[in-house]
C-alpha cells in the first residue's frame, strides 16, 4: 500500500465527517415531532376590541375585563387573539394586548400590527399572542393578498414558545380576509409554506373566516391537521351559526387532540361577536 501523507489522510476524514454530518442535519431539518410527554391548552379568540355585545347600548361599550374573565376561566397555555385595538381611542388607548396579558396573568405577549388602520399618531389594529410560557423569536409576517375595494392588511403574528421541557414550538396566530376568497387562497398557501419549511412543530390559531370544505382550508390541510372533525360553530356568539375560528397542528408534529370545543356560556356569548375555540393537545 502506499504511503498517504498526513495532511490527505486528515483532509478526508475531516470531508466524511462533514457528509454525515449534513446528511444528519438534513434529516433533521423538518423533523417536527416533539418528544417526552406534556399537554399543552390552545385558545383562539376573535376579542372584537372589547365591544362587548352585550354593552352595545351602554355609555362605555369597551370592557376588556369581560374578554380576559372568559380567557382566564378556561386557564390557556397559549391564546391567538385577533382583532385588536394598540392605542386607538375608540378603545380608551388601551395597549389591548399587554392589558390582556396582565389581566390574565398570561405575561408574555406579542403584537403584530396590521398597519390597517395606523395612523400618524401611532394607534394600531392587529392582532397577538398570550402566553404561560416564554415567547421569542417573534415576528409579524405580513401575507400576500390583491388590491380589492375595501382590501385590509392581514398579517401572521408569529412566536416560537419554549416548553417547561425546553422544547419549542411554532405558534401562528392569523386573522384571513373576510371579503375575498382568493385572498384567504393566498393567505392560506403562505401559511402552509411556514409550516412545511419550519424546524420545529407548528399550531397555527386564528380567525380564518373560511367554512369547512372551503379552499382555503384545503390547502391548509395538506400542511395541518384539523383539531375536529364535526366542528361546533362558533359565530356569531348570541346565535352560532358558521365556524370561523380554527385550530391546527403541524403534520409532523405529531399531537394529539385530546378535547377541543367552543365555550359557549353567558359570559362568552356577552364579551364578544364570536366565541372561543379551545384544544388540549398531548404528546
Amino acid at each position: 500500500m502506499k504511503y498517504m501523507p498526513f495532511n490527505i489522510r486528515a483532509l478526508i476524514v475531516c470531508l466524511m465527517l462533514w457528509g454525515i454530518s449534513m446528511s444528519a442535519q438534513g434529516q433533521n431539518q423538518y423533523r417536527q415531532t416533539i418528544t417526552g410527554h406534556g399537554t399543552l391548552k390552545v385558545m383562539t379568540y376573535n376579542i372584537l376590541h372589547g365591544a362587548a355585545p352585550g354593552l352595545r347600548k351602554t355609555s362605555d361599550p369597551v370592557d376588556l375585563s369581560k374578554v380576559a374573565a372568559v380567557i382566564k376561566s378556561q386557564r390557556p397555555d397559549i391564546v391567538a387573539i385577533q382583532e385588536v385595538d394598540s392605542l386607538w381611542d375608540r378603545s380608551d388607548n388601551q395597549d389591548q394586548t399587554k392589558e390582556l396579558a396582565a389581566l390574565t396573568g398570561l405575561r408574555y405577549y406579542h403584537y403584530s400590527d396590521s398597519h390597517s388602520f395606523t395612523d400618524t399618531a401611532g394607534w394600531g389594529y392587529g392582532i397577538g399572542i398570550l402566553s404561560r410560557y416564554p415567547l421569542k423569536d417573534t415576528q409579524t409576517v405580513f401575507l400576500t393578498h390583491s388590491d380589492h375595494p375595501g382590501s385590509e392588511i392581514w398579517v401572521n403574528s408569529v412566536a416560537t414558545l419554549t416548553l417547561p421541557s425546553g422544547q419549542d414550538i411554532r405558534f401562528i396566530c392569523a386573522h384571513y380576509d373576510y371579503l375575498y376568497e382568493d385572498n384567504r387562497i393566498l393567505e392560506a398557501e403562505q401559511t402552509s409554506q411556514m409550516a412545511d419549511t419550519s424546524s420545529i412543530a407548528v399550531i397555527l390559531a386564528g380567525d380564518l373566516n373560511a367554512h369547512p370544505g372551503s379552499q382555503p382550508i384545503g390547502l391548509l390541510e395538506k400542511s395541518f391537521d384539523r383539531s375536529c372533525s364535526n366542528c361546533a360553530v362558533s359565530f356569531p356568539s348570541n346565535k352560532p351559526r358558521v365556524k370561523l375560528d380554527y385550530i391546527m397542528a403541524g403534520k409532523k408534529a405529531r399531537l394529539k387532540v385530546e378535547k377541543s370545543g367552543v365555550l359557549n356560556n353567558e359570559a362568552a356569548r356577552f364579551a364578544s361577536d364570536h366565541l372561543p375555540y379551545l384544544v388540549q393537545y398531548s404528546w
